[in-house]
């Protein structure tokens, strides 16, 4: 039997981080939704339903997964990432922000936006863990 090449192995490793991101921030936004429905939001709240957030977290993910890969072969990598990530998932309360605020959905409750906004907090921590197990950044200087 022979061995994965160490390039195959390097190949793959990202794919399967974004399997494992989509695994655990699924796992734990299904968790997010019912406690934010037992702390007293609608459970009839449509972000709050699987179908919603679950597609949500796979595009997240995958886009996260395509800006890393772009980072990851830049020289100022690590560097970018750390102040991009938190910029990034900054902007991303934006909507839940003004989603509590103007109450545009049915059943618009601010524990329902904060369950949302910790689903962000949730997904990109699945993202930033897998992925730099994965394919860690480093910043290479000239």
């Amino acid at each position: 039997m022979s061995a994965i090449p160490v390039t195959a192995t390097r190949r793959l490793a990202l794919p399967l981080a974004v399997v494992a991101a989509v695994v655990v921030a699924g796992i734990a936004d299904a968790a997010v939704a019912a406690v934010a429905v037992a702390a007293g939001a609608s459970p009839d709240f449509a972000p709050l339903q699987p179908g919603a957030y679950l597609f949500r977290t796979v595009v997240g993910i995958v886009v996260a997964s395509v800006a890393w890969w772009l980072i990851s072969r830049t020289s100022r990598a690590a560097s970018t990432m750390r102040w991009l990530a938190p910029a990034v998932v900054l902007v991303s309360l934006a909507p839940d922000i003004q989603l509590g605020a103007t109450k545009s959905l049915p059943n618009t409750s601010w524990t329902g936006v904060v369950g949302l906004m910790v689903m962000h907090l949730v997904v990109a921590g699945a993202a930033l863990l897998t992925f730099s197990r994965a394919r860690p950044l480093h910043d290479t200087h000239a």
